[in-house]
């Protein structure tokens, strides 16, 4: 599970003591406005649907489960999409060092199995943890705050680091420096930004030279944010032409094209849903009698690619709150 702000499965510290409009902490609560609220036109208007609540249902979800801790494997974020506060401060047992402790504690957990340092910018001016870190973002902030995930995991407080979103000069970086690589890097990965990009290509081959996991995430483009632009392709890749058409052949979905083109690139990745019909269609991935043939895995890695990597600030048509983030980064409104 890939969990990390902003996704919502964070602490109530870093969260706006306001959120959206109310006057009062208690006009709030998850899932939509107390009834009462002093703030009628927000209560009445807008549900809440994830950034602040999704951290509780994560909670539940893990006790509820039954599954033993050691059989999930959860993966934690912080960095330069959020506050990082004092993650760059050496780690002193009992001592709560800022987005990372929160998450785990928020989440009930003692540790997480692989901890991201999501993106090597700071996204934006004003978004930054300590002295030493400010925008654009300095070489030495990038090592610092890596070498602290490192003493991190030196405490048990995460059993792998790994980097989100970090571009090859920042990684080219930390082999400079002689530290310890990371053991995941997590890209955005799809039809539009595969392999066929010598930017994705050239991180790939980065992760190959020092035995690194390529972690590909948004397989399906992320179709609730990004429209792509006529001149890349059809508007999601779910309506690609070639996508629907090898679906059609196949007698699968267009979601398990797109995932099944990941397995057997042997790119692990996360789709997400809140739809339990797609949720199965999504394990439905692995045990095909026909595979995606030779010609059709060419077909799909050798489209047309886009080069947008982060919004700046979020794509205003945000789907949850319909607003933007300053100081953040976050989904392309066309790549």
């Amino acid at each position: 599970m890939d969990t990390g702000y902003p996704y919502g499965d964070i602490s109530p510290i870093g969260t706006p003591k306001y959120p959206y409009g109310t006057k009062h902490w208690w006009d709030f609560t998850c899932g939509g406005w107390k009834e009462g609220s002093r703030n009628e036109t927000q209560r009445s208007g807008r549900k809440l649907l994830g950034h602040v609540c999704d951290a509780e249902g994560t909670r539940i979800a893990f006790e509820q489960s039954g599954v033993p801790r050691e059989d999930l494997f959860i993966t934690v974020k912080s960095g330069f999409a959020g506050p990082m506060t004092e993650i760059n401060k050496p780690y002193i047992p009992g001592i709560d060092h800022g987005q990372a402790d929160y998450e785990l504690n928020w989440l009930g957990l003692e540790y997480a199995d692989l901890y991201l340092m999501h993106e090597g910018d700071l996204g934006a001016p004003g978004n930054f943890p300590d002295f030493g870190c400010f925008y654009p973002t300095p070489k030495k902030c990038r090592l610092d705050i890596w070498l602290s995930c490192l003493d991190w995991m030196e405490h048990n407080k995460t059993r792998a680091c790994g980097v989100a979103n970090w571009e090859l000069p920042w990684l080219q970086e930390l082999v400079e420096a002689n530290a310890t690589l990371p053991a995941v890097v997590q890209m955005k990965f799809h039809l539009h930004q595969s392999f066929a990009s010598p930017r994705i290509a050239a991180i790939k081959a980065f992760c190959d030279e020092h035995d690194i996991v390529f972690n590909g995430y948004s397989p399906m483009g992320r179709s609730d944010w990004t429209t792509f632009e006529p001149e890349v392709g059809a508007p999601t890749l779910l309506e690609e032409p070639i996508v629907q058409q090898i679906a059609n052949r196949m007698n699968k979905s267009a979601g398990q094209i797109l995932l099944r083109w990941h397995v057997q690139q042997n790119i692990p990745t996360q789709p997400r849903s809140m739809d339990p019909a797609h949720m199965k269609e999504n394990l439905d991935v692995f045990n095909w009698d026909v595979a995606l043939s030779e010609e059709d895995m060419t077909a799909l890695g050798s489209m047309r690619q886009c080069n947008g990597t982060r919004g700046n600030p979020f794509d205003p048509a945000d789907p949850e709150f319909g607003t933007t983030y300053e100081h953040m980064i976050g989904p392309m409104l066309h790549c």
